[in-house]
């Protein structure tokens, strides 16, 4: 099996004709040899000169993509060792008269994986007569750890994020985050020995999954202060004691989308509810809460439940992430990372003011290919 994905891994599609014309890739030069990098990379310009409106977008190796601060697109289509696909996304409806900005997050995780087998950190971006070049500003994703352990040696690293370091509305200029201009990636550096493809397989299905039914609510013990910044997360969370309450507004709304509130326990404990999809799901999802500054969400997956908790460390495997949130309304999840199960464990913890949940769903995203039986 290892000797058929490292031959798979070099394999191109020959039947196809690389990108023409000149590609330019940009970078932060100060993070590029960094292990598990983000950074973020935007351009503002006039409607004028977006033409067709048909937006190219490559990355290595992750991407989220917004137009004017909506969201539109995650990617992209996974590369091998010797080439990278080029998403296109019609954005000329969200487009406005004068000013526009294209903002990027692009992951990287540096090492090899199941996954990806990335050249170096970088973006590249074609719509009309915009190109990524100089003019970009990019920074690096201070909001995430990077000494993280691997969600899986599969699919690389946990999620761990701070939202309060996140620079608020930077996805429409609307921040003050300290920008630096970008750095076109010399032609003599990997990522150019890397062919460049226009990806020709359709977008990945979306079905958006709410919650069946809630199966446990419970409570926690303290946080002890020595682990608030670790990141052996999923250990702790398989390890801990929890103590089963009764159900509460999470398992009555939270199923249908409406808001309920999580209070804090007395003794400064934490909160756990663990949610059943009644399906396996894969893909990345979205919890849409209103906390005080500094409460964290943990958050675990897994196929089956042991007892009243998931069994979230199992064997080399860590399945979990952490987020660290900011004061006010926000929405957490793993955007550049793809995550899969049937349950969900959520623990909230650190916060000494009740935390309203809006909502909660998951986005499964597969190939479009329709059973014949």
């Amino acid at each position: 099996l290892i000797v058929w994905i490292g031959i798979w891994s070099m394999v191109e599609p020959l039947h196809r004709q690389p990108l023409q014309g000149t590609i330019s890739w940009i970078h932060l030069p100060e993070i590029a040899c960094q292990k598990n990098v983000h950074f973020r990379a935007r351009k503002v310009a006039s409607h004028e000169v977006f033409g067709d409106g048909i937006l190219h977008v490559a990355a290595e190796s992750h991407y989220a993509l917004w137009i004017n601060g909506v969201f539109v697109a995650i990617g992209p289509a996974r590369g091998t060792r010797t080439c990278n696909y080029l998403d296109s996304h019609d954005i000329a409806a969200l487009l406005n008269t004068g000013r526009n900005t294209i903002a990027l997050e692009v992951f990287c995780g540096n090492h090899v994986t199941f996954t990806s087998s990335p050249a170096q950190p970088a973006a590249f971006v074609q719509v009309g007569g915009i190109r990524t070049d100089e003019s970009w500003q990019v920074q690096p994703g201070d909001d995430w750890r990077w000494d993280v352990p691997d969600y899986t040696m599969q699919i690389g690293a946990m999620e761990y994020r701070d939202l309060r370091k996140e620079p608020v509305g930077w996805q429409c200029c609307g921040d003050r985050g300290r920008w630096v201009p970008a750095r076109v990636i010399e032609p003599d550096q990997p990522i150019y020995d890397k062919r460049l493809f226009l990806r020709d397989i359709k977008p990945l299905r979306t079905v958006t999954l709410r919650p069946k039914k809630v199966c446990v609510e419970a409570t926690t013990p303290p946080l002890p202060p020595k682990l608030r910044e670790d990141v052996q997360v999923a250990q702790y969370m398989t390890a801990e004691a929890v103590t089963r309450s009764s159900p509460g507004q999470l398992t009555e709304r939270l199923p249908v989308g409406k808001d309920a509130t999580v209070s804090p326990p007395a003794d400064g404990g934490g909160v756990a509810v663990i949610v059943d999809f009644a399906r396996e799901f894969q893909g990345w999802g979205e919890l849409e809460l209103t906390a005080p500054d500094g409460a964290i969400v943990d958050i675990g997956y897994d196929e089956a439940m042991e007892g009243d908790k998931l069994n979230v460390a199992r064997h080399v495997y860590r399945f979990s992430d952490r987020y660290v949130l900011r004061q006010g309304r926000q929405t957490i999840g793993n955007l550049l990372h793809r995550r899969g199960g049937r349950f969900i464990e959520l623990v909230f913890r650190q916060f000494d003011q009740p935390i309203t949940v809006h909502r909660f769903v998951y986005h499964d995203q597969r190939y479009p290919i329709d059973s014949p039986s």
